[in-house]
């Protein structure tokens, strides 16, 4: 009998610890949404040490690379944002709300290398724009999620080649 009130103990408490994860997880998407990712990590943190849940702990672990990611956001670090983003798709392959950030995050990003460009087009200053887009080329040319952004940039530095 004693077993099984103790067994019985031991599950209401895993319960509750998953309860208290989900309600993590929940609110860590919350914070991805108002871009508080601090926040969001840290939460992603809680969870992981609250369950046992494996997702929860890749979650975590794209997350610290996410934050990684964000130290890169000057374009002249383009570079490294983009091994940044190779490391947090290391961590595991599959879709995750944290990939969905860091892939609108590279969008953004990469969008300011459009208007980059297009100011380099108007003053003809252009050769480090070129050589950003040559290595975003580079890097990112088979990346069909990021498709249209590099067909885009492509297409503006022929445009400034000519």
């Amino acid at each position: 009998m004693r077993r099984y009130l103790l067994l019985f103990c031991c599950l209401l408490l895993a319960g509750c610890g998953n309860k208290i994860a989900n309600q993590m997880i929940k609110e860590a998407k919350d914070a991805f949404e108002d871009k508080s990712y601090e926040r969001a990590v840290g939460l992603l943190k809680l969870a992981s040490d609250e369950s046992s849940n494996k997702s929860y702990e890749i979650w975590y672990e794209q997350g610290e690379a996410f934050l990684n990611m964000l130290e890169y956001d000057d374009l002249t670090l383009f570079d490294d944002l983009l091994l940044a983003w190779t490391d947090l798709n290391l961590i595991d392959s599959e879709p995750s709300f944290v990939k969905e950030e860091a892939v609108a995050y590279i969008k953004t990003q990469l969008e300011s290398v459009k208007e980059l460009a297009n100011e380099a087009l108007e003053t003809k200053d252009d050769q480090e724009v070129i050589e950003l887009i040559q290595t975003i080329e580079k890097r990112m040319g088979t990346l069909k999620m990021f498709e249209s952004e590099i067909e885009e940039l492509i297409s503006l530095k022929q445009e400034m080649e000519e």
